[in-house]
């Protein structure tokens, strides 16, 4: 089965230059853990809630005397995204998709075109709802 069947196509993807409050924001809002980050239309990263909860901790909740409450609200995503996301093709088989999230400890995997253009995402939730699919009743 290839990670084209599975994957979700309606995807929310946020900026480089937005806040780190407006993924949370679009996360909280859209009920996903990754936002892929598009520039120009290719793909240059992804934030998750995992990365933002790091920086979230500290910088937006608690008062920090190094951060300035100016500094904390000019943080971009950008500055915390994995600029080197791990990506399949449309065609890949869903085994190197469950291969990527287990080598890597990662909960989704972006599938982008050759040109680097996001085309969906598989998630382990996506992976999880074949599998129950394939369970006999």
């Amino acid at each position: 089965m290839e990670v084209s069947e599975i994957m979700q196509r309606d995807v929310t993807v946020v900026s480089p230059q937005a806040s780190l409050r407006d993924a949370s924001d679009m996360m909280h809002s859209c009920d996903v853990r990754h936002l892929p980050v598009v520039e120009s239309g290719q793909v240059v990263g992804v934030i998750s809630d995992r990365d933002l909860r790091c920086y979230l901790s500290e910088l937006f909740l608690g008062e920090s005397e190094t951060t300035p409450a100016a500094v904390r609200k000019t943080l971009t995503v950008r500055q915390v995204m994995q600029a080197k996301p791990i990506t399949l093709e449309p065609e890949s088989d869903i085994q190197e998709a469950i291969d990527c999230m287990l080598e890597f400890k990662i909960g989704a995997v972006l599938v982008t075109d050759t040109e680097a253009r996001l085309r969906g995402v598989v998630s382990y939730e996506d992976v999880i709802r074949v599998a129950r699919d394939l369970l006999p009743v």
